[in-house]
């Protein structure tokens, strides 16, 4: 099994059954039978972690208009009075003029590569966590990861104060961990190309972590930054001769690793000095160029400055004579064999001929680290069964075991992205930590700067006419290696508070019986609950802990146990730093299946709706970094097409599918297979009916459904919009078609999907009626040509307060209200449940309610300001005979033509209206649209009257045999 899996740790180490691998390992100890009364023992392995943050420029491509007498690399002389036709643009890179400015494509393409790097995981790498923009600087990022305080640099300056040189056999271990972390980087497409002693960091284990891997990479190896990315002492000669970019060969990696060996070895780097000229005259030198004014001196074991002899650079090029002559005269002061011949293959001039990371890595010299690793994946035997192998090996052990048999250890790993997500939640802030120390200095207000910098001619450096000019500030910015070292022992100080006492985790058991709303008992008022914990940090350190456990059983136990704890865990809360895991969870997304799916779709077949995604991607949340990014765009596209050919019997993509995708996108961003398989689970449990070759049915459906409830809710916002002719058709559409996703920012989408997701599929009605009631103020004064701000402005959507009154409108509304009434060849007995034409329907300004809602009725949530109940009014309309012979209980006979039928009907505005009609229909719905139109809500009509419910409920009515009887 190759090491890039080496994440998989051996089983007998409970770490190894975590969810998240590598990062703050917490263990919590209680009595198992006492674990509700006492306080806990909470012990904290952070092994020396720390966050670091290490801020870097990267170059702006701006394109600027020059005259032709400034044009780079023209050298005929022009007249100063060149018109306009002669002036033309060029592109330019820009070091950091101070000029505010939008994110552009370059900062967007960082971003989605950074994503890459957040993905990897391996023991000897510390974890990249985020890369952020820099408020200060618009070209500069601040990338954030795990770091530790010792590094090799330091081991090497303690050895030296000491003149204790390292063990051999620690010099084998550091070039093993060193080659795994390098092999599993290497397998991931991704060259180092910055290693040095200071980026091999230790941890209190001693165990190596590689840093400041990404660097090369997100800059596109070296595009992105105005200065040259490693450091010279350790660069590969190949590298050097590439001059900018250098090299993005791998094995540039494993010449660095020769050099930091034979610097561990030594005590020293042999080749270098003040002068980085000379420094890569001697590292050329041993490459074998013999005309570098460098030769080493194999008595001296020093480097001599010489007279270059008169023969072509290319003649000794990839010899291995200068090399090898000097390995053969340092080989004294390497003591192990086994290790100066892997510094001698590292060192190997010819790229080609040099061995991979891989290959160094199966050396019979590393066997016996790979037996004793750790890390190492295990092949677990099953044993037979054998009587003796059940027995102990010792009393002592049963002895412990009995001891110890009440004593319960839990287990959990926090990531270095949990744990920078906490500490920016406890108040942390990276910008502030580089000011504060010394890293960063206090800028003045962007209101203080000048509105233009002219460019001056002097600023444009050129070097032939075939190089694109490079414009230059003053203080020109340099690659610094300097990284900002944040403590958080504060954090562990907080894990400990959360975890000693079981009140939270006993707290969460309360999710069970609540619904995303907090009722408050004074008022009734109801409060959304994600508001209320999003800034508690302890709590959510606890819920982050319960749902690892979830999220492991889910994935790697049996989902049909976990998944309905994940679902009522996650109505407390859902924290951002584990969003996508848990949307995929609900969804009922398996990792596995989900890639055996994906990849199981020919993706390099043409699809039919290709060029329609070409046109839709561009314009999709095209202000969001990754989304617009080229990898964003790329896989957008593949997601896409592998649910258009997965549908293509449907022969149809609706547009919108793109915006649907884009937040599973972004939180399995480099896991394609992920989110593909989120956005058809999504896709089947909310819009199914829609992306359908012929969805006009449905949509009507959902439009008349959506009417209703706002008239239910809000009849004089419903009746002022019908009045100005602003149908749902006209502007609801986008809304319910992408759950939103057209319409709102990622952010807010984030939040909104947080409920949706954990709530039945109708919830979206009531957020199309809370949303749209926010600017309820501004829509009663428009007019039919003002109703086009109607979508400019939900934009700006207070998401919260949305979501808080459509789950309060959801749980006082009844649920028939939603649900198709009608049946195809329904019993003509049952003429209530019979089909009608759709325009007969959209006459009705109402909801209509099945038998079980008005019976459950007196369950009713409906309140008034004060908090007290509303009771259910029950409106009979039939004729009074009707109504003596057979009535339900409670209900009120009311003429609907009367004269005094307004003022009764205002003598009960609030309460919630059921209208029983007779059986033609007309009249009631005639009744109830008059009471909306009288602004009276929560209105709705019985569906069948009293047929249905004699038909259905008929042992709960009232007869006038009943009424005879009872006076007798």
């Amino acid at each position: 099994m190759s090491n890039s899996n080496s994440s998989n740790s051996s089983n007998s180490n409970p770490h190894h059954h975590t969810y998240k691998k590598f990062g703050i390992e917490i263990c919590i100890e209680y009595q198992k039978q006492q674990q509700q009364q006492q306080e806990r023992t909470v012990s904290i392995n952070s092994k020396g972690y720390k966050l670091s943050i290490h801020p870097f420029f990267f170059k702006n491509k701006l394109s600027i208009q020059l005259p032709s007498t400034l044009t780079p690399g023209s050298n005929s002389p022009k007249s100063s009075t060149a018109n306009a036709d002669q002036q033309k643009y060029i592109s330019s890179y820009v070091d950091d003029a101070g000029i505010a400015k939008p994110l552009n494509q370059s900062i967007f393409d960082i971003f989605s590569r950074s994503k890459f790097l957040s993905t990897l995981v391996h023991e000897n790498l510390v974890e990249f966590i985020a890369a952020e923009p820099s408020k200060k600087h618009h070209d500069q990022i601040l990338l954030v990861s795990e770091d530790y305080s010792n590094s090799l640099l330091k081991v090497l300056q303690r050895q030296a104060k000491t003149s204790i040189s390292i063990p051999s056999n620690t010099i084998s271990s550091y070039a093993y961990q060193i080659l795994k972390a390098l092999t599993y980087l290497h397998s991931n497409n991704l060259t180092h190309r910055n290693l040095s002693i200071e980026n091999i960091k230790f941890n209190e284990k001693n165990e190596i972590k590689l840093t400041n891997y990404g660097l090369y990479f997100l800059s596109d190896e070296g595009e992105n930054v105005s200065f040259p990315i490693g450091n010279l002492l350790y660069l590969s000669p190949e590298s050097i001769l590439k001059e900018s970019k250098g090299s993005s060969n791998p094995k540039a990696d494993v010449w660095a690793l020769g050099c930091i060996l034979l610097h561990i070895c030594l005590g020293y780097c042999i080749w270098d000095d003040n002068d980085p000229n000379i420094v890569t005259n001697r590292i050329l030198y041993l490459f074998g160029f013999n005309n570098t004014c460098q030769t080493f001196n194999t008595e001296t074991l020093e480097f001599q400055e010489i007279d270059p002899p008169e023969h072509e650079f290319a003649d000794s090029q990839y010899s291995r004579a200068n090399i090898d002559s000097f390995l053969l005269s340092i080989k004294s002061k390497i003591q192990n064999d086994n290790l100066f011949e892997i510094i001698s293959h590292c060192l190997t001039p010819n790229p080609l001929d040099r061995p991979s990371s891989s290959t160094l890595l199966d050396h019979p010299h590393f066997d016996q680290f790979k037996l004793n690793d750790a890390y190492k994946p295990d092949w677990i035997v099953k044993p037979s069964v054998i009587k003796s192998m059940d027995l102990p090996d010792n009393l002592t052990d049963i002895v412990y075991e009995k001891e110890t048999r009440n004593i319960v250890k839990d287990y959990d790993v926090f990531s270095g992205l949990e744990v920078y997500y906490l500490w920016k939640l406890m108040g942390g802030n990276i910008e502030k930590e580089l000011i504060s120390k010394g890293f960063a200095k206090p800028s003045p207000s962007v209101h203080k700067l000048p509105l233009f910098v002219p460019v001056k001619s002097s600023l444009i450096q050129s070097g032939t006419s075939n190089t694109q000019p490079i414009i230059k500030s003053n203080n020109s910015i340099l690659y610094n290696n300097e990284v900002c070292i944040v403590d958080i022992d504060n954090l562990f100080v907080k894990f400990k508070s959360a975890f000693k006492s079981n009140d939270i985790l006993k707290s969460l058991e309360d999710y069970q019986a609540g619904y995303l709303l907090n009722q408050s008992k004074k008022d009734g008022n109801a409060t959304y609950k994600a508001s209320s914990l999003k800034n508690n940090v302890e709590y959510q350190m606890v819920l982050i802990k319960e749902f690892h456990r979830l999220l492991y059983e889910y994935q790697f136990g049996d989902p049909t146990l976990s998944q309905p704890k994940i679902f009522r865990l996650a109505k407390s809360f859902i924290p951002p730093v584990l969003r996508g895991d848990l949307w995929s969870a609900i969804l009922g997304v398996n990792d596995k299946e989900a890639a055996q799916l994906y990849y199981s779709i020919n993706l390099d077949q043409k699809g039919p709706n290709d060029k329609q995604f070409e046109l839709d991607i561009p314009r999709c949340h095209q202000y969001h970094p990754l989304l617009s990014s080229k990898q964003g765009h790329s896989q957008l596209f593949r997601i896409l097409k592998a649910w258009s050919l997965l549908n293509i019997e449907k022969g149809c993509y609706w547009q919108g599918l793109d915006n649907v995708a884009s937040p599973f996108l972004v939180h399995h961003f480099y896991n394609e297979s992920k989110a593909f398989a989120s956005v058809k689970a999504f896709v089947d449990k909310y819009l199914k009916i829609l992306y359908v070759p012929n969805n006009m049915a449905s949509l009507s459906e959902i439009m008349l459904t959506y009417q209703q409830l706002l008239s239910y809710h809000d009849p004089e916002l419903s009746t002022h919009l019908l009045n100005i002719q602003l149908e749902p058709d006209l502007y609801a559409i986008p809304w319910f078609i992408t759950v939103f996703a057209h319409l709102l920012s990622l952010d807010k989408i984030d939040i909104l999907w947080d409920t949706i997701l954990l709530c039945p599929s109708s919830l979206p009605y009531f957020i199309a009626v809370s949303m749209i009631s926010q600017f309820k103020s501004h829509i009663l004064k428009m007019n039919f040509e003002d109703g086009i701000k109607i979508i400019s402005m939900i934009p700006s959507v207070d998401v919260e307060k949305c979501i808080q009154d459509a789950l309060f409108k959801f749980n006082n509304t009844p649920l028939s209200t939603t649900v198709n009434k009608y049946i195809s060849n329904a019993d003509g007995d049952l003429w209530w449940m019979q089909e009608k034409p759709m325009d007969a329907r959209k006459k009705e300004l109402f909801p209509r309610i099945g038998i079980h809602d008005l019976i459950n009725s007196n369950n009713s949530n409906n309140t008034d300001n004060n908090g007290q109940p509303l009771p259910v009014k029950i409106i009979d309309i039939r004729s009074p005979s009707f109504y003596q012979q057979c009535h339900y209980p409670n209900s009120i006979n009311m003429n609907p033509k009367g004269s005094k039928t307004p003022t009764q009907m205002e003598s009960i505005r609030g309460h919630p209206i059921v209208v029983i009609a007779p059986p033609s229909d007309i009249e009631g719905i005639d009744f109830c649209n008059q009471l909306v139109k009288w602004k009276l809500p929560y209105v709705s009509l019985l569906n069948g009257g009293m047929d249905a419910l004699q038909h259905g409920a008929s042992t709960l009515l009232i007869y006038k045999n009943q009424d005879d009887s009872t006076k007798q």
